[in-house]
This record gives C-alpha cells, structure tokens and sequence, in this order.
C-alpha cells in the first residue's frame, strides 16, 4: 500500500487490481517487494507477475502507477513510450513530471494537480469530452452492462433500458450515482421516446435456456416489436443501429464452421423456437429497415459468451459448470458430452461489438471465439479451473440442441482486425472470483429508494388513445413512480 514496504493490508492497490479483474481485465504486474503478498490475496492464476518495472508494459493497454517507489520515478520515459501498446499513463500517485510526459508524447492521467495542459482524470472524464448520447436496450443484462462500461469508458452519454424481466439491479449498481449513465426501467416491446440519440446498441432479450423457455412469448415480442421500436428511434434520429443476434440462427447446422452465409437448419416450432425464430424475425426486420428506410443498421451473430455478471443459473454451459463445480455438486452433461462449442469471452465480444458499430459493414458478422471444445472437454477445463473434485454425470439430451457449434469469423478478421484474446483457462480465470462471491447470493432487481430525478426527452412516453400506464423511470439507479 506504500512504497518500500511488503504490506498489502487496505491496499488501495489491490482493490484497483481486482476491480480490474472483475471488468475482464488482463494484467500484468510488478512489485519490487510485494509480489508474493500480493498473489496471496488475488485470485489464484488472475495475474501475470513480470521480473521488472519494463516488462509489465510491453504491448499494454495502459501502464497503471498505483505504488510510490522511488524506482519507479527513474524510469525511462523513452522505454515507456517505446514499450507501450497504447502511450497511455495513469498515475495515481503522481510520480512523474506532467510536462516531460507530454512532451514525450504520452497520454498522462494524473491526481488532483492543477490544469497545466495535461489530462487529469477528472478533466479524463468531464461532461465537455462526451460528444454523443447511446441508447442500450437490455442495459441490466449480462451483455448490456458490459456494453454499458464499455461506452461510459469511451466518453458517451448512456441511457440504459431495461424492464428488469431478466436483468439485474446488481450489474449496473457500480453506476450509481454517474452523471453520464441513466437508467429507464422500461419494456421495449412498447413505444417510447429516448430523445435524440447518436447510437442505438439492441441488446434486450431473454438469452439464456431457462429464461426463454419460461418467457416465450416475451422473448417473441422484444424479438418482434421491440426490435422494430429499437428501429423506430435509430430512424427517427439518425443513429446508427447495431443488434445483437444469435448463433441460434444457424440451429442444429449441418454446415462447420458456421459462415454468415449459411441459412441454417432450424425447428421454427420447437421448444427452443421463441428465441431462435424471435431472433431470425428480427434480422429480416432490421435489413428491411436498411433497405427501404436507410436506417445504418449492424448485425452481429454471438457465440457463447462468457464471463463476470452470467447468471449462475441459466442453463448454459460455462455459467452451469462453474456455479456446480463452485458448490461442490455433480457437473451435469447433457448427452455423452461429445456435441461442441466455442466460448469468448466477455472482454473480446464487447471488443468486437464496438468495432462493428464503428464499421460501415450492414450484412451479418459472426462474433465469437473459434476455438472449439467439446461439452466433456469443457467440464475438465472447470474443474481444472476451479479445483473442484465434483464427478461428472450425464443426463439426457434436450430436443434440438445442437450437435456442433463454431463460428467461421473470416469476415470478422477481415473487415473489422478483430480476432479474441482470451483462451477458455484463462477466461474461466477471470470469471471465477465473481461466480464465487455471488453463488448463495439473494436475487437482486429490490427497490431502491425513490429520489426526484429529471430525465430530458422522456416526459412524455406515447399512450395508447384509452389506456393508462404505469411507468417506473431510474436515474443512476435513484427510481420514483409516475
């Protein structure tokens, strides 16, 4: 917690690092004297730990200064600039000289000093630096939170919507109280009016096997009238409009690795029909939209994804086999274990969801990782994982679930650069710290208590002629009923 000692108690420092951990971040870190305390209280396996100051910054993001040892104000600027992915310095104990930093051309992010021409983190984050508003449907969801962090760290302004059917107070609660996130607690599936928007991210829809299978009919109008609503706003205001579909496009496919140009092998009256065939309208939606409105849609087709904020029981393979191994039971396998999949990770398909917003590209792109596993080699990866003795049993398979399922993401690569990061061992690194203090956890979406809020442009929500409507609006997550 300070420099020239071991100590790590109340260590500011290791709150940073596991706050990072949490959001999907991958590090690498340095300590002169520390290093060994450190990894006693981190995550086992959720951070690299270089021999020397140098090393943690070849090809990083961002180099992060969160103890003062003398050391480390001699360092190389000229290595630090040369070293780094990104020129970006974030210095939360004001080690370096701020005009040397800027002359070398380094993005430097410091504490408290006064404005001199160089960035400080609150200058970093002022309302002048966000230029452009983004609505995200589906705000409280897995996905959507992440989508959520994501453009509050890039400087928009976010409205976030969600009718909470499925998503969950707890992953947007962190945003309590910032200034550039609000929150509607609001069912797309009926009209609204956000006010002028730059971007719309559709992210909202029951996602998972047991949420769909229980909500079918609500998963077939967010997939329908939703979507179009969603549409509704891009084209009233000119935004650009990215939707998030699904891999379940291509249903049971009889073609591997899946190309967008595959149309699928798929039930439309099946059991997993609401979500599959919601998901499907809602592409033919969008590409009538773009074609015989203009609106300057995006459509991504994700694979598995993975990561902090899954529900732990959803159903799916990862979020499944995690919460099992965690609590001592039995993995379950549906089938023999020999049907396959591919999981990315959270951190990349949010990546990759912005690339494709920020692209010119309107047909549909495969985001997910390649990388291919079968269900049995995904259980061992658990327990491996999380260290877990739980046996594995095996239970019969559910109708239509798929035998084989791989994105071909050639198109990804070629018009976006974006190919995942994260392998599976180390994104289930990543996840474990969460899944492990949330398993037992009560279920959140409790009220909070109600504060007075004023949110532009969504005085007046469109009513159908005769009818009443009782509308729940949060901002920051402070909530009053009108």
């Amino acid at each position: 917690f300070k420099g020239g000692t071991d100590d790590v108690r109340e260590s500011p420092a290791i709150r940073v690092v596991r706050s990072l951990i949490a959001d999907g971040c991958i590090i690498t870190a340095y300590d002169p004297a520390a290093m060994k305390n450190a990894q006693a209280v981190l995550p086992e396996g959720s951070v690299a730990f270089a021999e020397n100051a140098y090393q943690v910054m070849d090809e990083a993001d961002a180099l992060v200064v969160l103890t003062d040892w003398a050391e480390f104000s001699q360092l190389d600027m000229v290595q630090i600039k040369q070293r780094l992915g990104s020129p970006i310095v974030l210095d939360g104990r004001n080690m370096f000289d701020s005009s040397a930093m800027k002359e070398m051309g380094l993005t430097y992010v410091c504490v408290g000093r006064p404005s001199d021409g160089i960035v400080t983190a609150k200058q970093a984050f002022s309302a002048g630096k966000r230029k452009k508003r983004a609505l995200v449907t589906g705000a409280a969801g897995f996905l959507g939170s992440h989508m959520v962090d994501a453009l509050l760290a890039e400087g928009y302004s976010v409205l976030g919507v969600d009718n909470l059917l499925t998503g969950r107070v707890k992953n947007i609660q962190h945003l309590n109280g910032d200034p550039h996130f609000e929150f509607l607690r609001h069912d797309i599936s009926e009209p609204f009016d956000p006010g002028t928007m730059d971007m719309v991210f559709n992210m909202a829809s029951p996602a998972s096997p047991v949420d769909y299978t229980i909500h079918g009919v609500e998963t077939l109008l967010v997939g329908s009238s939703g979507t179009r609503n969603a549409l509704e706003i891009a084209r009233r205001y000119k935004a650009k409009f990215l939707h998030c579909s699904t891999s379940e496009c291509y249903g049971d496919p009889l073609i591997h690795p899946q190309p967008e140009s595959y149309w699928g092998h798929v039930n439309p009256i099946g059991p997993r029909s609401v979500y599959d065939e919601s998901k499907r309208f809602s592409e033919a939606l969008i590409m009538a939209y773009h074609r015989y409105y203009g609106v300057d849609t995006r459509l991504v087709r994700i694979f598995n994804t993975y990561g902090p904020r899954l529900q732990l029981n959803d159903g799916r393979v990862i979020s499944n086999f995690l919460r099992q191994a965690l609590c001592g039971e039995d993995l379950t396998i549906y089938g023999d274990g020999s049907q396959t999949r591919s999981f990315c990770y959270v951190s990349d398909q949010i990546d990759g969801l912005l690339r494709l917003m920020h692209s010119d590209e309107h047909n549909p792109v495969n985001i997910g990782n390649p990388e291919e596993f079968t269900i049995l080699e995904c259980a061992n990866e658990v327990l491996a994982a999380t260290g877990s003795e739980s046996r594995l049993v095996f239970r019969s398979l559910p109708q239509d679930d798929p035998k084989q399922r791989c994105p071909d993401i050639t198109r990804a690569m070629t018009l976006l650069g974006w190919t995942p990061k994260v392998r599976l061992p180390q994104g289930l690194h990543l996840s474990i710290p969460w899944f492990a203090a949330n398993i037992g956890k009560k279920a959140d979406n409790e009220h909070l208590a109600p504060r007075h809020i004023t949110l532009p442009a969504l005085s007046e929500l469109p009513l159908r002629t005769g009818s009443a409507r009782t509308v729940t609006l949060v901002d920051s997550m402070r909530s009053v009923s009108s």
